[in-house]
């Protein structure tokens, strides 16, 4: 830990060094991002009066995102940075006074869940959560660009209205999916199984990095058989070798659950956002209970 946190305070350094130096390249209209998510949210407010941009490529994952110096350069000329918080970004700590002091953490409010007593950061996967951050966002926008505080006001509106509609789809499936259990290949969906009145049965912790041991497969495996689990779900750009064993050896089916911390290319230009997805995780969701 000691070494990462020595590297990344030499990033910063350079960083530092490369904003000084390179004011010809400095764009001070653009918000960062630390992942898609934030990206996804912030456009729910702004226009294109404002450029996000999101630190995390498209397909990575943004818990193993550390920035470079060359993004910290740009972080420290940018607008603002918005992060998740919750520990979900472990680099923002080492930034420089003058970016910490317009960095902006959305979940302020949220109420959080705890996972092997540590904070579950994956809060916007419950659209209630998201109506909380949406308002965060839209306030610290209409802070710092109060001349389009209207545009920001009529986008918020628009947006919170969307999401009272998926929260009404998440009650309305509730009665199906409750007492159900939520078999996930990462523990990053402990508030959309809340949400559902489900329980959350998770292979890796609230890190991808944080494989199961043999005794945690074989007392997931008896779960699933104990209550007749139909189906392992699995995120698309994680590994899934253990979520396949483990379906084959209860007779359940795999299937995807998108966490929405990143997204794919090809899906990005098709247009899908926040309500698309979640959407879709529901319906897959609705159709694994069906099978229980």
């Amino acid at each position: 830990m000691r070494k990462l946190v020595q590297k990344f305070i030499g990033v910063v350094a350079v960083a530092l060094s490369l904003s000084s130096c390179a004011n010809e390249e400095k764009n001070t209209n653009v918000i960062y991002t630390s992942f898609y998510q934030l990206a996804d949210l912030s456009k729910m407010v702004v226009d294109e009066s404002i450029e996000i941009e999101c630190l995390s490529t498209f397909g990575s994952e943004p818990h193993d995102f550390t920035p470079t110096a060359k993004q910290v350069g740009k972080l420290i000329d940018g607008k603002g940075l918005l992060v998740n918080g919750l520990s979900f970004e472990n680099w923002t700590s080492y930034l420089p006074k003058e970016l910490k002091e317009k960095t902006f953490e959305v979940t302020k409010g949220v109420k959080t869940i705890e996972i092997e007593s540590q904070v579950d950061p994956h809060v916007w996967l419950d659209p209630r959560n998201v109506k909380v951050e949406l308002d965060n966002v839209f306030q610290w926008f209409s802070l710092i660009d109060p001349g389009n505080a209207y545009v920001f006001e009529t986008n918020y509106k628009e947006s919170n209205a969307k999401l009272d509609s998926l929260i009404k789809e998440v009650d309305e499936l509730k009665p199906t999916t409750k007492g159900h259990y939520l078999v996930t290949s990462h523990a990053a969906f402990g508030y959309l199984a809340s949400s559902l009145g489900m329980e959350q049965i998770y292979i890796n912790g609230l890190s991808n990095e944080e494989e199961p041991t043999a005794k945690d497969v074989e007392r997931i495996i008896e779960a699933i058989n104990e209550y007749h689990v139909s189906t392992v779900f699995y995120e698309e750009m994680v590994n899934d070798d253990i979520a396949r064993k483990i379906a084959s050896r209860t007779n359940a089916k795999c299937e995807t659950l998108n966490p929405f911390e990143t997204i794919s290319e090809e899906d990005y230009v098709a247009g899908d956002d926040y309500f698309s997805i979640m959407r879709d995780n529901l319906k897959k969701i609705k159709e694994a209970v069906a099978n229980d």
